[in-house]
């Protein structure tokens, strides 16, 4: 089989902790994909990998299995983390450190802005602000963080080639562009169905070190991804609301069960006792000892601008601007460079 681990990402679509296993007891693919049938595994996903396989390179996704190096070590701790994840953008934002922000798709005015200043806040500190690319708070949360300069991830409950909701397709390739990441355990094909949802939501709350919830019903999603987040040994926090009203139902059950009130950043900070700590690691993450992007800082410029001022020769020059390029830090349009973040 050309391509075992596609071929095998295709097979195990609706149970990726099954290749998790799997991948555990044959690290690699190839023996993976040999041992399959011992797995219960079986089928010739051979067409949907000549269809698929073309469309994620020209698309810039990237298939990571729970076997490489850059598999965040968070999930690993998971009893039913995903043998593969998809990603499209810079894969180093799923090893920063985050913090998720999670509520309401019917969020109030209200809600809306706190998500964006709260997200913008923790962006600012140098954290990954991760979410779920949802309406509501969700989409205010990557918003705040894209416009404080931060780098946001969102994870999908669809394979790559459905963007869910639609109208969050320009805030998707946005959060690409900036030094994020699109991130899902399904394969290519895979619709958003309701029971992928609460899948999504566990490595929501999974790869972050706490979880924020604004504003969300009593019976919601984000309350899904809450009580991930405890299962998971990852703190609560939960804006509170006005009594009495549906949105602020959802937060005051998780207050009553023990989460953590937030009312700025200041309690996020008294919570994690090492929060000055993470976030100057997670700034320093932005660093780089190739010094292009402190070039960059000042605008867009082209590659003899760059060569002007490089100290170290043209091939060097052309390796550290991929090397940014391939992080997802640095984008290259009509002949000139520009940081995204």
């Amino acid at each position: 089989m050309d391509h075992p681990a596609l071929a095998l990402t295709l097979l195990c679509q609706h149970n990726p902790p099954l290749l998790y296993r799997l991948l555990a007891a044959h690290p690699d693919p190839a023996a993976a994909w040999l041992a399959r049938a011992d797995w219960g595994l079986s089928g010739d996903p051979s067409a949907e990998v000549a269809r698929w396989r073309p469309w994620l390179a020209r698309h810039g996704w990237q298939l990571m299995l729970s076997t490489d190096a850059g598999y965040p070590e968070l999930l690993h701790s998971l009893p039913d983390a995903p043998g593969m994840l998809f990603v499209q953008g810079n894969l180093q934002a799923l090893s920063q450190p985050q913090l998720a922000i999670v509520g309401a798709r019917s969020a109030s005015p209200d809600g809306l802005r706190w998500a964006r200043e709260l997200a913008a806040g923790l962006a600012a500190a140098g954290f990954t602000v991760t979410s779920g690319l949802a309406r509501g708070i969700d989409g205010a949360a990557h918003q705040g963080a894209l416009a404080a300069g931060g780098t946001t991830v969102a994870l999908m409950a669809s394979g790559p080639q459905q963007i869910y909701p639609r109208e969050h397709q320009a805030l998707a390739r946005q959060l690409v562009e900036r030094g994020g990441a699109l991130v899902t355990e399904f394969p290519p094909g895979v619709r958003p169905l309701r029971h992928h949802f609460p899948l999504r939501n566990r490595l929501i709350s999974a790869l972050s070190l706490g979880v924020v919830v604004v504003q969300a019903l009593r019976a919601s999603g984000s309350l899904v991804t809450a009580r991930h987040a405890a299962q998971q040994g990852r703190t609560v926090f939960a804006v509170p609301g006005v009594p009495g009203a549906p949105l602020s139902a959802g937060p005051h059950q998780l207050l009553r069960e023990g989460a953590v009130l937030l009312e700025s950043l200041d309690d996020i900070a008294a919570e994690l006792p090492d929060f000055q700590q993470l976030a100057a690691g997670a700034s320093s993450l932005l660093e780089t000892d190739t010094g292009v992007l402190a070039l960059l800082a000042e605008g867009p410029r082209d590659f003899d601008q760059l060569l002007a001022v490089w100290q170290d020769g043209e091939a060097a020059l052309a390796d550290a601007l991929l090397e940014q390029e391939l992080a997802g830090r640095v984008r290259r349009s009509t002949g000139r460079y520009q940081r995204i973040f």
